[in-house]
């Protein structure tokens, strides 16, 4: 019975996507390594990252090859060819064919991208890049050398058509193999006809399923080369006897042999129907697969199953020392009952830490498309850039690092864009012509900080200020501190481009950043001096699924505060609190005053107290902004399990996320970020009139 291959698809597609970004990590150190511009050379050095991206090529090309996925075969045979001159140091290096090398990728990548959703490449797209890669093969002699693109049209320097003798041998079908997926590739390189021959079919009774009685004779009317044939039988070349014999066109018969004719209605039937067949069998299959594709998987190292193995074990063992006590239990048993319980609390708390390690990642996986952004962009703007990245060890959840990833490359690309000068400027500014643009990461308490830092030109605050006053975002003559103005750049809309690019000048971005980091739990802040560089500091949470919080009572409701953005809490006096001009509460705190949010007027909810002297004042810190919240009383400190709101109920503004109570009550998460923001808003609205608007 023939193995349904569909369900290794996924694994091929995520080691391949893996394979493309070691391959664009090995080329860019590779031309860290070419000195000026257009300087050539053997490639003598740099043979391990070669290795490592003719790897990549190569399992790709046999994968592909093996669930008929033809285009993503012929494209990666062509780069594997061009590199392994490489390899062979039969190719000079230069920084143009890294250029065409890193567009190669590109390349590789949508046509995975394509396979995995049931859609080819424009055939003209796919020759184009085939031939770009030509420009550097190594031309052979001998054989007429030079890169074909794949088509069926005659070409004078190799063979019009091609006869195969296919025998596989008896037990093909137990290594995985299926003729009838080699057919349906040979199908998609031309027109094909195919006679069978039954000879050595047993009688009925001798038959064995598992083996393989049949051999075929194929006529294949293409010219391409005869590697690419040979590609086709790459997975069973060990498995059957193959014979490929060139047919030039004079060779080609009026009428065909008469074993070959036999089959004319059967030839007709694989060349014509099985490659559509083939195409929708792909896209059924990938259906089938659409769960699986959409399930995003994870890798666990053996030593953390491990652990995971041995604390279930040992909560196993908690559990029979529980049921002993099932029936009756005597004061002298309490002892022993209060043990089992706290070791249960301890093996259930481990095994929590356990499985929450599994979802921890190197934050690498994110910063990996750092390198390749930087290289492209600082070539587009004729910048020299140079990319630092420290702690690309630092581990986070999975979720964590799948949703940082793009608001990241923005920032970078911004560092690149806006915060870097061209060479001539700072060359004239006193500073090196190669910029230097920093990312690192590393863990603090419960947080994890990102920091983005460039050293180029600054903020223009005086050109901030009055690009936010053209676009009506502040009034004329607001007074703004330096980290206002640069708080600025996150309102939606704002943008200091003189021109709208391809790069910037939309104004979407900053905003959205921010929003992204805002949506995870976390902060940023934008610190710029002036003529040295500016810096993006991102705060984020470990991880989604569990969290500390700070329960806090408000009448019948409990309400969960990330501790993280909690700062301490107060007990106020009436002389503390003020109200200017009959606006929004404001108390005093630490030589200043801050914002007060009454929750209990917020949520419109019955508060056991109005007073501010009985209850208590939650200060909590986001973004750099306090902002006081009123609550009855303090519950206490407690790690929660967090759950979706939107996915039971919808999105309600100051409600982040619920989580259960050990009493099986529902608690509602707090967005601090949010009621932080709606108190200073309506604080600042109310001090500085209707037309001024903060982040």
């Amino acid at each position: 019975m023939a193995i349904d291959m569909s369900q290794f698809h996924q694994t091929f597609f995520e080691e391949s996507l893996e394979g493309l970004s070691d391959m664009e990590a090995e080329l860019l150190r590779i031309e860290a390594g070419i000195g000026g511009d257009d300087h050539t050379g053997l490639f003598e050095a740099d043979r391990e990252s070669l290795n490592t991206i003719f790897r990549a090529v190569h399992s790709i090309k046999g994968g592909s090859s093996t669930f008929g996925f033809t285009q993503v075969a012929a494209f990666s045979h062509v780069l594997e060819t061009l590199l392994d001159d490489l390899r062979e140091g039969r190719c000079e290096k230069s920084h143009k064919l890294i250029s065409v090398l890193l567009r190669s990728v590109d390349t590789l990548r949508e046509l995975l991208l394509g396979a995995q959703n049931g859609a080819d490449m424009m055939q003209s797209a796919l020759n184009s890049a085939i031939e770009e890669l030509g420009q550097f093969q190594v031309m052979d002699a001998a054989s007429g050398g030079g890169i074909s693109t794949y088509s069926s049209s005659p070409n004078t320097s190799q063979a019009s058509a091609w006869d195969i003798e296919f025998r596989p041998h008896r037990d093909l079908f137990i290594t995985g193999n299926d003729p009838l997926r080699i057919f349906r590739a040979l199908g998609d390189l031309g027109k094909m006809q195919v006679a069978v021959d039954t000879k050595e079919f047993p009688a009925w009774d001798m038959f064995e399923p598992a083996q393989s009685y049949l051999s075929w004779k194929i006529r294949l009317e293409a010219a391409v080369p005869k590697q690419q044939i040979e590609d086709v039988f790459m997975w069973v070349v060990d498995d059957c006897d193959l014979k490929l014999t060139p047919v030039q066109s004079e060779q080609l018969p009026e009428s065909l042999p008469p074993d070959l004719s036999s089959s004319r209605k059967a030839a007709k039937s694989v060349t014509q129907e099985e490659p559509e067949r083939r195409r929708e069998d792909r896209r059924q299959g990938d259906r089938r697969d659409g769960a699986q594709l959409a399930t995003q998987s994870i890798r666990v190292s053996i030593p953390k199953i491990d652990e995971m193995v041995d604390l279930v074990g040992e909560l196993v063992i908690t559990q029979t020392m529980l049921n002993r006590f099932s029936g009756n239990i005597s004061e002298e048993d309490l002892p022993k009952l209060f043990e089992s319980l706290s070791q249960l609390e301890r093996n259930t708390r481990e095994l929590q830490e356990s499985v929450m390690r599994i979802r921890m990642l190197p934050i690498s996986f994110a910063f990996n498309r750092l390198p390749r952004a930087v290289r492209d962009l600082g070539e587009q703007l004729g910048k020299e850039v140079e990319l630092k990245i420290i702690g690309e060890q630092t581990e986070l959840d999975k979720t964590v690092i799948e949703r940082i990833t793009d608001p990241l490359m923005h920032l970078v690309r911004n560092c690149v864009d806006h915060g870097i000068e061209s060479p001539e400027k700072r060359r004239a500014a006193g500073k090196q012509a190669v910029a230097t643009v920093r990312v690192e990461a590393y863990q603090k308490g419960g947080n994890v900080i990102i920091e983005i830092e460039d050293d180029g030109q600054g903020i223009n605050r005086e050109k901030v200020v009055k690009k936010a006053i053209s676009r009506g975002l502040i009034s004329a003559g607001t007074e703004l501190a330096p980290q206002e103005i640069d708080d600025l750049i996150f309102l939606p809309g704002f943008s200091t481009a003189d021109k709208i690019t391809g790069v910037s000048g939309r104004g979407v971005g900053m905003d959205v950043v921010r929003s992204n980091i805002r949506a995870l739990g976390g902060s940023a802040e934008l610190n710029s001096r002036p003529g040295e560089g500016t810096l993006v500091t991102l705060r984020l949470p470990l991880t989604l699924a569990i969290m500390d919080g700070l329960s806090v009572a408000v009448g019948q409701q409990t309400y969960i505060l990330p501790l993280l953005s909690v700062a301490e809490s107060v007990c106020l006096k009436p002389n503390q609190i003020s109200r200017p001009g009959g606006g929004s509460e404001l108390f005093a705190y630490q030589g200043g005053y801050l914002p007060l949010l009454r929750l209990y007027e917020l949520f419109s909810i019955p508060a056991k107290y109005t007073n501010i002297t009985d209850g208590i004042v939650v200060v909590v810190d986001v973004d750099g902004r306090q902002a006081g919240i009123f609550v009855d009383e303090l519950v206490g400190q407690q790690q929660v399990v967090v759950k979706s709101l939107e996915t039971h109920y919808k999105k309600v503004d100051g409600i982040a996320t619920a989580t259960i109570l050990g009493d099986g009550e529902v608690a509602l998460i707090l967005d601090i970020s949010t009621l932080a923001r709606m108190a200073h808003h309506r604080s600042d609205a109310e001090k500085s009139g209707p037309q001024t608007v903060k982040a």
